[in-house]
């Protein structure tokens, strides 16, 4: 009998490693606290714990309940009360690996350092746990193994076919998902979310430049397969590597009609060095229910005035982790620029082409005005979204941004004739006075050089 859920009570533990794989001494329990023998392993996400069976992965996703963020700023005690009152609902998707061979093992990995002691309540005690930096079922079918490892954007495995290998053994059913195959992008969609699975690249015998044309392929029972363009005979191994990514709507709901290019607009995505996310958009008033999740103090919580601008950011594993709206009482707007958010450090910058008045001028040290229907440059705490600088900049349009590894920030700005524009000359360096088109203002011969957190520029 397939039972509902699997509990394994460190869930709710945030210095869990996501990158490491936990081997099932006992630890593993379902709400009846009943213990799963069947689990050999398992691997903690956030929000996230797959569990690892002979012939499949059960996917146990938790969506907790919305805590109402205000009042972390008003009451940190009736915060601290609605997190741990909030409830969740839990969601279950199984990777089974269909026609497989049910009495394979899964084989260790390289062992991390240290062990884990699980203390389960009722004088239950698990003790000396290890965990793997990868997992291997081996010969999961006849002369094919999967290799599974963590990377920062999430849980990944390898199918490696070893010499007398078929690949079309290779059947993967998604039990509780619906799926969707489009120019070799396979589509997860599950009620808790979406997960987007591509291959980027099959190789032989371990050698990355000897690539392998492998495709997926949708069988009429439901299940996933693959299969090679050009048959390789002369092969001791052949790597296919599916990257697991993510995907999802992100919803608003309009209380009225759009404006030009609909009610969000000139949309900048980011990806940072750690694998976080960010989409850094302008909406109208229109869009009334984007969320609001951990904004930092100086941030403004709700739309004010006809038209905003809204940053989001997601982690690696694509949990969102803050996002909130800026701007003013009037239109404050983006524009068209697609260079206009950066990281350094753990600062993210943003420009943008007008911030109204109302807005959060904040002088964090270096260049500032609070000098309203200007182009304007913020700086975040990328960590916390707490806001640390906000300036107007010039009459100009589009800015653009780029900051190098040791923190000095270059702005560069559209210019019509009527446009004026701060200038200063520098020795040594490129000088022109007359409004000529672009100008390129190097911020880093005017701010201080230590701000807030000790983050130098």
């Amino acid at each position: 009998m397939k039972y509902l859920l699997l509990l394994i009570l460190v869930f709710n533990f945030s210095f869990i490693n996501a990158q490491t794989f936990y081997e099932n001494k006992g630890q593993v329990s379902d709400f009846n606290r009943q213990s799963h023998k069947e689990v050999q392993f398992y691997a903690n996400l956030r929000n996230t714990t797959v569990f690892f069976q002979n012939n499949k992965l059960v996917y146990s996703f938790l969506k907790p309940s919305k805590v109402d963020e205000k009042l972390r700023n008003t009451n940190m005690k009736a915060y601290d009360k609605a997190l741990r009152n909030r409830k969740g609902i839990f969601y279950r998707m199984d990777m089974v690996f269909e026609g497989a061979n049910e009495q394979s093992k899964i084989q260790k990995g390289r062992v991390n350092q240290g062990v884990t002691h699980f203390y389960l309540g009722e004088d239950r005690i698990v003790k000396n746990v290890h965990s793997y930096k990868t997992i291997l079922y081996k010969n999961i079918y006849p002369n094919i193994d999967i290799l599974f490892h963590s990377t920062k954007k999430g849980l990944k495995y390898d199918i490696i076919l070893n010499k007398g290998a078929s690949i079309d053994a290779i059947k993967i059913a998604f039990d509780g998902a619906k799926l969707s195959l489009n120019n070799n992008k396979l589509k997860i969609m599950t009620k808790y979310d979406t997960l987007n699975e591509n291959i980027p690249l099959s190789f032989i015998d371990g050698d990355k430049n000897r690539k392998v044309d492998v495709k997926y392929i949708l069988n009429n029972d439901g299940t996933i397969g693959f299969k090679m363009k050009k048959p390789i005979i002369d092969f001791s191994s052949i790597t296919i590597d599916p990257v697991l990514e993510w995907g999802t709507y992100f919803n608003y709901t309009p209380s009225g009609g759009g404006g030009f290019g609909g009610p969000v607009d000139y949309i900048t995505n980011y990806l940072d060095a750690d694998g976080n996310f960010y989409s850094y958009m302008q909406v109208l008033n229109t869009v009334a229910t984007f969320p609001i999740v951990n904004p930092g103090g100086a941030f403004t919580g709700s739309i004010s005035g006809n038209n905003d601008l809204y940053i989001a950011k997601f982690s690696a594993n694509r949990t969102l982790v803050w996002s909130a709206y800026l701007g003013g009482t009037g239109y404050d707007s983006k524009g068209f620029g697609t260079t206009d958010i950066a990281v350094q450090g753990s600062i993210l910058h943003l420009t943008g082409e007008q911030i109204t008045s109302g807005a959060p001028f904040t002088n964090g040290g270096g260049y500032y005005q609070n000098t309203a229907n200007r182009n304007f440059w913020a700086r975040f705490n990328k960590n916390t979204g707490q806001l640390l600088h906000l300036t107007s900049l010039s009459s100009g349009y589009a800015p653009s941004i780029a900051v190098s590894g040791n923190g000095k920030v270059v702005i560069v700005n559209d210019a019509y004739d009527f446009n004026n524009l701060p200038i200063l000359n520098r020795s040594g360096a490129f000088n022109q006075g007359t409004n000529g088109g672009i100008k390129i203002w190097d911020y880093s011969c005017l701010m201080l050089l230590t701000i807030k957190y000790g983050e130098r520029f």
